[in-house]
């Protein structure tokens, strides 16, 4: 009843709700698979391929820090020969490892109690190449790279309901392009698109709003 004796303990103390905060400080880890496109000449040169990978995220207000690591659960394949100072790396006989380690920094455009919407921008190292014997190293790319992209997130955990301490669940799928040059080697290029799904961990101070 609006009127009870009781209603300023009920309102500080029971009938409350929180939300998301655009200040403050937070953290967050995700681990996360999904798959990658080549375009160009690389789609040409090279099949697609399967990633691993893990983050810890650093938030401030709305912008969000993000270094991954992705690693080859699938190798891809060279779809053509390769020569080498001692011999020739064939089509579809060796395998072939992508790997990228990204920074980026994004924005949170949108963030409520059901779904966190971040554009991003970063630079990434992109190695593909083949196994770890030395002469093969001859046939490896390497270079460094902008990519962009977006972040949807969607909160699979309300961590506001009844916490003055945030911490929930997402499940984040993630969308980046990369532009990719390699013509200095093997006149190759093109680029990559990564479509990427995973389960994240956050910790962040809510806002009370009522």
């Amino acid at each position: 009843h609006p009127e009870t004796e009781y209603k300023d303990y009920v309102r500080k103390n029971i009938r409350f709700k929180y939300g998301p905060i655009d200040e403050g400080v937070g953290f967050g880890v995700e681990i996360f698979s999904g798959y990658g496109i080549f375009t160009g000449g690389l789609s040409n040169n090279y099949t697609n391929y399967i990633p691993f990978g893990a983050t810890f995220e650093i938030y401030y207000k709305k912008f969000e820090f993000s270094p991954r690591v992705y690693l080859p659960i699938i190798p891809n394949k060279a779809k053509k020969d390769f020569a080498y100072s001692t011999g020739i790396y064939e089509e579809d006989k060796g395998m072939m490892q992508t790997m990228i380690h990204e920074a980026s920094l994004g924005y949170a455009i949108l963030n409520n109690n059901s779904f966190k919407i971040s554009p991003f921008f970063g630079i990434a190292k992109i190695d593909i190449e083949p196994s770890k014997i030395d002469e093969l190293k001859e046939i490896s790319l390497n270079t460094f790279t902008c990519v962009t992209g977006l972040n949807l997130g969607i909160k699979i955990y309300d961590p506001y309901a009844n916490a003055k301490t945030s911490g929930g669940f997402l499940l984040n799928l993630r969308y980046k392009y990369a532009k990719l040059n390699f013509s200095r080697k093997y006149d190759i290029s093109g680029g990559m698109h990564l479509m990427t799904i995973g389960i994240s961990l956050f910790a962040k101070e809510p806002k009370r709003e009522y």
